[in-house]
Order: C-alpha cells, then structure tokens, then sequence
C-alpha cells in the first residue's frame, strides 16, 4: 500500500468571475504564513489600487488586516482572493 503525502501549505488563492486563476502555496509555518499574508495583503492593496486609484497607506493596513483575519477578499467585479490552509 503507497503512503500517502500530507503537505501541510497556506494558500492564497485567486479567482475571477468564479474562474481559478492562480494559486500560492507556503509551508504552513511562522515564515509561510507570514508571507501568505503579505502577498495577499499585496495583492489586496495593486487590485484596490488598480480600481479606485490612491490609497489611504496609514489606514489601509487595519483594512487588509480585517480581510486577512477573515480569510477573504471578495469586490463585486467578481475579484476574489482566499487566503486558505491545506488538512
């Protein structure tokens, strides 16, 4: 019987218009998760950017702080990002 292979990742996710797009996977440890958190608030921040143009900096880091903790960024354009762990 093959063993199976647990990879234990965090994720960030893209999709548009209900279609993958792309995915990002780090190690699930401090330094992963660290940078999974600092690219979807990238992330975040270039599409937010992108559709409205300059934004607050001082203020946006509590904003992409909520959307990190949630775990979920979603603009009715159909823009998504989802900042998921691997079982």
């Amino acid at each position: 019987m093959k063993q199976k292979i647990k990879l234990h990742t965090v994720n960030v996710v893209r999709i548009v218009n209900g279609e993958f797009r792309d995915i990002h996977a780090f190690a699930d440890n401090r330094s992963g998760n660290k940078r999974a958190e600092t690219l979807f608030g990238g992330m975040i921040r270039t599409f937010e950017k992108s559709m409205f143009g300059i934004v607050d900096e001082e203020d946006f880091d509590d904003y992409i702080e909520d959307y990190i903790n949630d775990g979920i960024y979603e603009h009715r354009s159909g823009f998504q990002l989802l900042l998921v762990h691997s079982a």
